[in-house]
């Protein structure tokens, strides 16, 4: 329960954070990793052995997708944003690593995202 609390503060804050531009207050969804796999094919069986995908978000406004990290050797946090270009599959637009805490990883993803 704390998880979906966290999540959903996290989401509540970046909608605030952008609700005077373009994007209305539902345009970031989180999404499971089946919906993720879907519209960016499987994640690389190699990539499992030292990053676990624990969290996915979709942006409905840009198309763009986001991925939390943890990394099994030193259990400390990244992310990802994905964009897709035409014709082409998605692609990293922006990522970092070595984020001490979940929640802090979360927070700039979401930053990123919007």
């Amino acid at each position: 329960m704390a998880k979906a609390t966290a999540r959903g503060y996290y989401l509540s804050a970046v909608r605030q954070r952008v609700s005077g531009g373009k994007m209305a207050a539902s345009d970031i969804k989180t999404i499971d990793k089946e919906e993720f796999e879907a519209l960016n094919g499987p994640s690389p069986a190699k990539k499992q052995l030292v990053l676990e995908e624990v969290e996915f978000f979709f942006n409905n406004s840009s198309g763009d997708l986001g991925v939390l990290t943890r990394d099994r050797t030193d259990d400390d946090y990244g992310y990802a944003v994905l964009q897709k270009q035409k014709g082409q599959p998605y692609r990293a637009i922006k990522a970092e690593v070595s984020i001490s805490s979940r929640d802090d990883a979360r927070k700039e993803l979401l930053k990123h995202l919007a």
